[in-house]
């Protein structure tokens, strides 16, 4: 017992022996634990990087940034124990957002699935521009590749051809689906388009779908088409000024889940 007495008498000598108003140098480089002595302090600036002092505490080497414009700057996670107020915006580097075009004249096979491909090579001007925050679109699996863990929201809304329009009757359907594609599918959200008349020709028809789902990372949201008209119709071509890139597939990021 006595010795541990004296043992935390000599570390706290040590430490006390290092006032912190005392001129420092700063080393431009990461100081190891093990150079370090029990107590001592270190100021360091690596490249690129503000300013750090190094403290040496029971075994353990604690860090603290300084800053010369009033930003806060952390290597790692924050855990606030109440509330964070922001008086201005939040930035989220890579939060994913995205927002993507069906290829044109795709064509729905009577009584079959067919998942719609997406267009990577959309330059037309006069309407919205693709996006893709964080680059989750996969365009070989025609996907959304969830990237973490979290709560997604997803829209969506295809336009048919009008020249097939007349080939749908009452009581036909279309189911348009957001799934994601696993072992075993799982449906977000299914709407089914039901004819109550014989549809006229030549009439521009869609469907819409919007939700929200708790997904897993490495989930693959897609968008896929039931046709139950009794015949093939075509998706629109959206290159018509009249719809320009009407049909898109859109989502984003409500909140992560750990």
């Amino acid at each position: 017992m006595a010795y541990d007495r004296i043992t935390r008498k000599i570390q706290n000598s040590k430490e006390s022996s290092v006032a912190s108003g005392d001129t420092k140098n700063v080393v431009s480089h990461f100081p190891s634990l093990n150079s370090m002595k029990e107590g001592e302090q270190v100021y360091s600036q690596e490249v690129n990087k503000p300013i750090a002092l190094y403290k040496k505490h029971k075994g353990k080497l604690y860090k603290s940034y300084f800053s010369d414009n009033g930003n806060f700057i952390v290597d790692n996670n924050i855990n606030i124990g109440r509330s964070a107020y922001l008086n201005d915006r939040l930035y989220i580097k890579d939060y994913p957002a995205f927002r993507v075009y069906f290829d044109s004249g795709q064509t729905l096979t009577n009584a079959t699935t067919t998942i719609l491909t997406f267009n990577s090579t959309i330059s037309q001007t006069g309407v919205v521009a693709q996006y893709d925050n964080g680059n989750h679109i996969d365009f070989n699996n025609e996907a959304f590749v969830v990237p973490y863990n979290g709560i997604y929201a997803f829209s969506a809304r295809v336009l048919y051809d009008s020249e097939s329009s007349h080939y749908v009757h009452k009581g036909e359907v279309i189911n348009f689906e957001i799934f994601v594609d696993a072992t075993t599918d799982l449906t977000i959200v299914k709407t089914q388009e039901v004819a109550h008349e014989h549809f006229e020709s030549d009439i521009n028809w869609y469907s819409e779908v919007y939700s929200e789902a708790k997904l897993n990372q490495g989930d693959l949201v897609k968008i896929r088409i039931y046709n139950g008209t009794g015949t093939n119709i075509l998706t629109s071509n959206d290159n018509d000024v009249t719809f320009p890139q009407f049909s898109h597939f859109t989502g984003h990021l409500i909140c992560p889940i750990s």
